[in-house]
């Protein structure tokens, strides 16, 4: 007789569901009795059931998941496919039934996926939900037909057993849905038919996101939006909530990240705060304390937002701020400065006040802070038009203008700079600027970049000499640049400015270079696009990557933006011998290398003919 190992709570309390499920089960042949010559050799695991928009039936195998490998891996989430949505399109989604049970499972390995239930004892003979690698294993099969479908031109992504087909035109996707559906069928795939919307739509819902082409935006679906306001109000009103109740809100917030801005992921650092240093003192899930003031506050923004139904834009901004007035902030050990500047970067006014006693032994990071609030506080009436704030700490700029942080000081003191914002109601841009002989330029100028191929010089030069000399480099650094302008993804030396679509003046400014990250491609040609931009874009010619149908519609011929291009084979030395491993490990390339002359003007140049 197997050890007993007892079923969890959540799936005594569903047995109905239970005994339905596996009665389903049974039939589908997804399960089988064990019979007791078998059961010395069963590892048996406890059912639980997962509660959410439905109820699902799961094998708890947290201690086998212990000793099984479960790889790190790509998956075609909504933030894959964000840039590639066609505007004024058309969707279709699909849904794949049971899809984990379609993956027959290894003879020799059955034995380790028992249960019992009502003194009953079953295996699963197909991957079950709950096992760590199912979600690798179950990605990588369905893999092939992903690069199939998109060397054809085919807009496709599936996560996990939920699909979504998308084309410019009704026709268009009518048909690559059409491809899809046959494709799957032919392979063995059933579909949860009354999950699926085959007839092409300008709106769908997918992954719990409502996703509307002809507006071009985003926001949660209605049904994942009631979920989210229940999670709050558990939390909210919970008498003394506990460790998994946080982290419960934690991945609510996490899995709606897409619709953030930068002042709703501010108001995510106080629960996190308390998570943290749960987690660092061992506490159990079950430990309860009291909802701190700071907790209460971002939970109280969070219900109003939620109320509004935030919606994002799937259209990069287009709008250009020329900052009339310019402030300037530095700290030093016991006191803090401040310059207001006009917009040629003349001195209109400085001033300087000491350091409060509390501050003058903790960071500089702290220090500087409160330079900026001291700097916003001093000008305020002289920039109600909206001001360029500068600073020399990088974590400091970062900390206003993104994220604030865990350190609860950082975080009030970033809150004291945000709350100025507010109440003068005037748009404020926190930026880094480099300082000569600066530690942290210094540092910046060392950061590891796993994106740095640095192209080579003899590479590069072709190129000019076909094209014309790049007048910006969008993704570089100073070790790396083609160019006196450079924008980079961290701060170093001699940047432009911090991430290139942040910069959007900058696209239209004549020849750019574009060899962005490979998960950055499909981006850079909707902001291309928007910007009606020229440029030389760089990039592996890997078919199955999202941006490959964008380039190559329908599979066979280049994009009307593409007007001339070269093809570098596997094998050529494409950078330099000090470059970083990068993408590709190799000073070598080890996959076809396309650069690419895009052309999105009015009045663009002549197109010639590629044979690739």
């Amino acid at each position: 007789m197997p050890p007993i190992s007892r079923n969890r709570k959540s799936a005594l309390e569903h047995s109905n569901f239970v005994c339905s499920e596996i009665s389903d089960l049974l039939k589908t042949g997804a399960v089988r009795k064990v019979n007791n010559s078998h059961l010395s050799s069963l590892h048996v695991h406890p059912l639980s059931v997962a509660t959410g928009k439905k109820l699902r039936l799961v094998l708890d195998l947290s201690h086998l998941n212990k000793f099984v490998d479960a790889p790190k891996f790509k998956i075609d989430d909504l933030s894959k496919i964000l840039h590639v949505l066609p505007n004024q399109g058309f969707m279709t989604t699909f849904d794949l039934k049971a899809g984990y049970h379609h993956i027959r499972m290894c003879p020799e390995h059955i034995k380790y996926l028992g249960f019992e239930w009502q003194g009953a004892y079953y295996q699963f003979v197909v991957l079950p939900f709950g096992l760590s690698s199912a979600p690798h294993i179950f990605t990588k099969i369905l893999r092939p037909f992903i690069r199939k479908w998109r060397m054809s031109g085919l807009g496709v992504a599936i996560y996990i057993d939920d699909g979504i087909v998308f084309d410019c035109c009704r026709q268009s996707c009518s048909r690559a849905s059409s491809i899809v559906k046959e494709d799957l069928t032919a392979a063995g795939w059933h579909f949860a038919k009354e999950k699926c919307t085959w007839t092409p739509s300008r709106t769908a819902t997918w992954l719990g996101f409502y996703i509307d082409l002809l507006k071009m935006s985003f926001s949660l679906s209605p049904e994942r939006l009631t979920r989210a306001k229940q999670k709050l109000e558990n939390f909210r009103y919970r008498y003394k909530p506990s460790l998994h109740d946080r982290l419960r809100w934690s991945g609510t917030l996490a899995s709606i990240h897409l619709l953030m801005s930068d002042s709703d992921t501010r108001m995510t650092r106080a629960v996190s705060r308390e998570i943290a240093a749960a987690q660092s003192q061992d506490w159990p899930l079950h430990r309860k304390w009291d909802v701190t003031k700071e907790e209460l506050g971002e939970l109280d923004y969070w219900k109003n937002c939620l109320h509004l139904n935030p919606q994002k834009s799937l259209l990069p901004p287009m709008e250009f701020k020329n900052w009339d007035k310019i402030i300037n902030v530095d700290a030093s050990a016991h006191s803090v400065g401040a310059v207001l500047l006009d917009r040629k970067g003349s001195s209109l006014a400085r001033t300087f006040r000491e350091l409060p006693s509390n501050l003058v032994d903790q960071s500089s990071t702290a220090r500087e802070l409160f330079a900026i609030k001291f700097g916003l506080e001093t000008f305020a009436d002289h920039v109600q038009s909206g001001v360029l704030l500068n600073t020399d700490n990088q974590a400091a700029a970062i900390i206003c203008k993104k994220k604030g942080s865990l350190n609860l000081q950082l975080h009030q003191l970033a809150q004291n700079i945000w709350d100025i914002q507010n109440v003068y109601n005037y748009p404020l841009l926190v930026a880094w600027i480099p300082r000569e002989n600066n530690v942290e330029a210094d540092e910046a100028s060392k950061l590891v970049d796993f994106d740095d191929w640095r192209i080579s010089d003899s590479i590069f030069e072709p190129l000019t000499n076909r094209w014309g000399t790049p007048s910006i480099d969008m993704f570089a650094n100073d070790r790396n640049t083609k160019s006196d302008i450079f924008f980079s993804s961290n701060f170093c030396p001699g940047t432009s400015g911090i991430d290139a679509f942040e910069h959007t003046s900058a696209w239209k400014h004549g020849l750019l270079w574009l060899v962005p990250p490979v998960s950055l491609v499909g981006k850079t040609i909707r902001w291309a696009f928007h910007a009606r931009a020229f440029g030389i874009l760089g990039c592996p010619l890997w078919t199955s990557q999202p941006y490959f149908p964008i380039l190559k519609p329908g599979g066979t011929n280049w994009a009307h933006f593409v007007k001339d291009g070269i093809l570098f084979p596997i094998g050529t030395k494409l950078f330099k011998d000090e470059a970083l491993a990068g993408a590709f490990g190799s000073k070598f390339s080890k996959s076809p290398f396309i650069f690419l002359l895009v052309d999105f003007r009015d009045q663009p140049c002549q197109r010639k003919t590629l044979n690739f």
